[in-house]
C-alpha cells in the first residue's frame, strides 16, 4: 500500500433540515441524486458560469459533505456562506486541524481498524484510540483509492501498522494524468463549466436553478464550446512556459503536468479548432491529444 500528502485540500460538512435545497442552489450536479461511492462530482460557479472550484458530494444519513481539492476551509466557507440567509443549513469544516492523505489499495479490506459508513452513507470512519480517521473513496487515478484525514500521529500510526510507503506528490499526479482525470482547482478554476470537457459527470441539466445556470443552458443550447480540457504528450519537458502555441498563435495552456524520463503527459486547455494542427509547448512538439476522463 502507498500513500501521498495531499498538498491542499478540505472536507465542509454540511447539516441541517435545509442543507439539501441550500446546496442545491450552490452547485451544477444534482445533490439529490449523490448516492456514489466515488462521489459525485460537481462546481461551484460564478454568476457567469466559470468554475471557483470543483466539488466532490457524500451523502450520509445527517449530513452532506463537500470534498474540495486545492482550495483551504475558509476559502470554501467564505463563498458558500455568503449565500445563506434564512436557510437552517450549518456549514462546518470537518478537517480543520487534520492532515489529508491519498491512500493507494483496498482500504476497507483491513483486518486492524475496520472501516464503517457513517449513517450508511459513502463517507467511513475508523478510530485508532482516542483518535478517529474520515475516509472517502476518490476517482484521481485507475486504481482503488482514497482520502483520508486525520491527526499526523494517527495518520503515522496507521501507515507503520500498515507498512505503507510514502510516495511523493508528482507520483499521484503522473497516475492521475496518465489517467486522464482532471482534478481540484488547479485544473478547473477560472474556466467556464461547459469548457471542462467533463459536463456529463458534473452538471445535471434537469434540476432547478443555481449560481451561473443561465450561462450554462446558453451555451448548451447553443450546442457548443471553442474550448476544452484534454490530455497531451508532450515529446520533452515543458519547462516554464506553459502556453500552447499554433505557429505563433496562442491556443491554449497547461492546468497539470508530470514528466517522467523526458516526456510529459498534461492536461491541458485547448481551442478545439486547433486539436489537428502542429502544437508546440516552449518549442517542444505536442504528440498526441486525447478527451480527458
Amino acid at each position: 500500500m502507498k500513500y501521498v500528502r495531499r498538498p491542499t485540500g478540505c472536507v465542509i460538512r454540511a447539516s441541517g433540515r435545509d442543507s439539501l435545497s441550500f446546496l442545491q442552489g450552490m452547485l451544477t450536479n444534482d445533490v439529490r441524486a449523490a448516492d456514489n461511492a466515488l462521489g459525485q462530482t460537481a462546481f461551484h460557479l460564478d454568476s457567469k458560469g466559470s468554475v471557483i472550484f470543483p466539488v466532490t458530494i457524500y451523502t450520509c444519513s445527517d449530513a452532506i459533505y463537500l470534498d474540495v481539492e486545492g482550495e483551504t476551509s475558509d476559502v470554501v466557507m467564505n463563498a458558500l456562506e455568503k449565500y445563506l440567509v434564512m436557510e437552517r443549513c450549518k456549514l462546518e469544516c470537518a478537517t480543520k486541524t487534520q492532515s489529508g492523505v491519498w491512500v493507494y489499495g483496498d482500504l476497507l479490506s483491513m483486518p486492524k481498524h475496520p472501516f464503517t459508513a457513517l449513517g450508511g452513507g459513502h463517507v467511513y470512519e475508523t478510530s485508532l484510540g482516542t483518535e478517529s480517521l474520515l475516509a472517502m473513496q476518490q476517482r484521481r487515478s485507475d486504481q482503488p483509492m482514497w482520502l483520508i484525514f486525520g491527526s499526523s500521529q494517527a495518520l503515522n500510526l496507521l501507515f507503520d501498522e500498515l507498512g505503507a510507503i510514502e510516495m511523493p506528490v508528482e507520483w499521484a499526479d503522473e497516475l492521475r494524468i496518465s489517467a486522464g482525470i482532471p482534478a481540484g482547482t488547479q485544473d478547473f478554476s477560472g474556466m467556464l463549466a461547459m469548457e471542462t470537457g467533463v459536463v456529463e459527470r458534473t452538471i445535471a441539466f434537469n434540476k432547478g436553478c443555481y449560481i451561473g445556470q443561465e450561462v450554462v443552458a446558453r451555451i448548451d443550447s447553443r450546442g457548443k464550446t471553442h474550448r476544452s480540457l484534454y490530455v497531451i504528450d508532450v515529446e520533452g519537458a515543458v519547462g516554464l512556459d506553459k502556453v500552447i502555441y499554433c505557429d505563433d498563435k496562442v491556443v491554449g495552456d497547461i492546468r497539470s503536468a508530470s514528466t517522467v524520463d523526458g516526456a510529459t503527459k498534461a492536461i491541458a486547455r485547448l481551442r478545439s479548432d486547433a486539436i489537428s494542427s502542429h502544437l508546440t509547448v516552449n518549442g517542444v512538439p505536442v504528440n498526441r491529444i486525447r478527451m480527458v476522463q
